[in-house]
């Protein structure tokens, strides 16, 4: 009887233990963050470790917003929910205008290369 609950014991301490490796494998890894010339970031990719966004369709009310920025953020994913605006003091309105312009995409992209 004894042997019995030890191997019980040690099936579900090693199913317990694939269980979190596996939730795990679905988290994001950040980018490892590289200055280039002092005046950019850059993620570092490698055999050992990339960095990957996991795309997730939000829940109902959630959103989802990735930011990239001058001080390294590099698709820097973070969720929100939506709130009731009967909650909120609505004495402060912004007005978006979408022909007044303040920033220009100089465009998406990247590249793979060899130098072999």
């Amino acid at each position: 009887m004894e042997g019995c609950l030890l191997k019980l014991l040690v099936l579900i301490i090693a199913f317990i233990a694939i269980s979190i490796q596996l939730t795990n494998a679905y988290d994001d890894l950040p980018c490892e963050a590289h200055a280039v010339a002092n005046r950019s970031v850059i993620c570092r990719c490698r055999a050992q470790y990339c960095d990957t966004v996991i795309r997730e369709v939000p829940a109902e009310g959630e959103i989802i917003t990735y930011t990239s920025s001058d001080s390294g953020l590099r698709f820097y994913k973070e969720s929100s929910r939506f709130e009731d605006s009967e909650s909120f003091d609505n004495s402060l309105v912004y007005n978006l205008d979408p022909e007044i312009k303040y920033q220009t995409i100089n465009g998406f992209g990247g590249a793979i290369t060899d130098s072999t």
